[in-house]
């Protein structure tokens, strides 16, 4: 386990909100990012707040990937420009994550072979449970993308048809949307 500190990181403050951050990474070749987040409400936690303490929840949307050595995040249009991220999008309920890739151009594909889509106004998305003091991890291993979840791979990342990702310099990365987002973030 290595110590995470912020690299590189810039914050856009304007009408998107977005924020990037990277992080020091124990070795190029395979890392683990493990993000938890803190201050959340799922299931029916959440189902019984008023609408008005729903509206101020937080942590509902995070993209977790790799970006190349030679970008620089800005937290504007970072998913389609920077590198590669899985966007982790909790449902109403939150009970549920749904996953997809981004680029969009992208399928997730599941540990049993399954595709599932990755544009994000269709349906048919991947999906894992959504629950307090979860743990998501986004690993890079061998220049492929996985997610995982409580340390456990569920689904890898398989842009322009390939498993693998163009050979380069990644970095573990974070981008939060405009939502207000807590979370602590460790790398393997």
């Amino acid at each position: 386990m290595t110590t995470v500190s912020p690299w590189r990181a810039k914050t856009k403050v304007g009408f998107s909100k977005k924020g990037g951050i990277s992080f020091h990474r124990p070795s190029a070749e395979r890392f683990r990012l493990d993000i938890t987040f803190h201050g959340s409400l799922f299931g029916d936690d959440y189902a019984e707040l008023s609408r008005v303490e729903q509206v101020q929840s937080i942590n509902w949307l995070i993209a977790i990937g790799v970006v190349r050595g030679d970008e620089e995040l800005t937290g504007y249009k970072d998913c389609k420009t920077s590198g590669y991220y899985f966007i982790f999008h909790v449902n109403y309920r939150r009970t549920r994550w749904r996953i997809i890739a981004c680029p969009h151009d992208a399928v997730v594909q599941d540990i049993g072979g399954e595709h599932y889509c990755c544009d994000p106004q269709a349906d048919g998305h991947f999906e894992i449970d959504a629950f307090e003091g979860q743990t998501l991890s986004v690993e890079l291993v061998e220049n492929e993308l996985w997610i995982a979840e409580g340390g456990e791979r569920k689904a890898q990342g398989v842009w322009a048809k390939n498993t693998k990702l163009p050979q380069g310099d990644y970095f573990p990365a974070v981008l939060t949307s405009n939502c207000p987002t807590i979370f602590s973030a460790k790398v393997l």
